[in-house]
């Protein structure tokens, strides 16, 4: 729906989304205002990893393979307030963008977990708005265009 973001406020919130995993070489961007810190907070998810919006133990925008190793950006998302989040996924490598602005990248990837929004036991606290998938990594360029073309008001929310 076009205008109205998805709100979520309990960790039993979430959307299935039964999507298969992309594999490396991907992008996924979607603005997100999160309302409360709780102690893992997942964007995306899927049976092998997910986009986390509050990684466990460092409260910082991460990813996760599961049984394998959690990564955190140097990047705390801000409360009560609209940023738009960008992933750029290439094979050993994602980068991170705060409304079209290259936050860090790890050495390290995962397939775009597809499967749901959120979890039964890690759901977001905030709303949702755009989020969108590409089958490969958008460049900086492209990161910056596309906040450009989405950016609506002084306060970033995509409304």
């Amino acid at each position: 729906m076009s205008g109205q973001a998805w709100l979520f406020d309990s960790d039993r919130d979430g959307v299935g989304l039964g999507g298969l995993e992309l594999a490396d070489r991907w992008t996924v961007s979607g603005w997100v205002r999160t309302t409360g810190r709780t102690s893992d907070q997942v964007l995306l998810n899927s049976k092998a990893g997910a986009l986390k919006l509050q990684q466990w133990g460092t409260g910082k925008v991460g990813f996760t393979r599961y049984g394998v190793a959690d990564h955190s950006f140097d990047y705390t998302l801000p409360l009560n307030q609209w940023v738009q989040l960008t992933w750029v996924t290439e094979p050993g490598r994602t980068t991170l963008y705060a409304n079209g602005e290259r936050v860090g990248t790890v050495d390290a990837s995962i397939a775009l977990p597809l499967r749901s929004i959120g979890t039964e036991k890690a759901g977001l606290r905030g709303a949702l708005d755009e989020i969108t998938t590409w089958d490969e990594a958008l460049s900086p360029e492209q990161v910056r265009a596309d906040y450009a073309l989405h950016y609506r008001c002084p306060e970033g929310n995509p409304q």
